[in-house]
């Protein structure tokens, strides 16, 4: 089952305006109201200097954690009984954490980072945005927390089972 992602692109006047509209996000992210597949601050300072700070992106750490787990839990399903199934679960562990890490180190998961240059690409100086992927159905919750007097919002689909491809609505 294919759950139906989307990118929400909202740009502040401010540059610190993200960074602020993100720590809402998160907090009702920990809070359980919502949850973020990604999301990255981005801002442009008065000089024009760049910067991006992505904030939910798998990292290798993450998929070391995953891969362990994974791998362990195969080791035990396909391990033969008693003690050398745990020794068959403790080498697939570390296999899956091996594993994990490299794939989660080798692919952006979440919002490319050329996605992230084209928008600092047409933001004025001085300015921040916040970019958001999340499943259609916390639309209405995230815009009420990153919307913001004089932001301006973009909202884009993504299909994950088409490549990952953004198209304008």
């Amino acid at each position: 089952m294919n759950e139906q992602l989307e990118m929400i692109v909202a740009l502040y006047v401010h540059p610190k305006e993200a960074g602020a509209r993100y720590q809402e996000l998160r907090a009702a992210h920990i809070r359980n109201e919502l949850h973020t597949v990604d999301a990255g601050i981005l801002v442009k300072d008065k000089s024009g200097k760049t910067s991006i700070q992505e904030e939910d992106d798998l990292e290798g750490r993450e998929g070391r954690q995953i891969g362990f787990v994974f791998g362990g839990l195969l080791g035990l399903a396909i391990g033969p009984a008693g003690l050398a199934g745990m020794v068959g679960a403790g080498l697939s562990s570390i296999a899956g954490a091996a594993a994990g890490g490299i794939t989660a180190g080798a692919i952006d998961s979440g919002i490319k980072d050329s996605t992230f240059q084209q928008i600092l690409d047409v933001m004025p100086r001085s300015s921040s945005a916040l970019v958001v992927v999340a499943a259609a159905k916390y639309r209405q919750s995230i815009v009420h927390i990153i919307n913001a007097p004089q932001a301006k919002m973009k909202r884009y689909a993504m299909n994950l089972s088409i490549g990952q491809e953004i198209i304008e609505r």
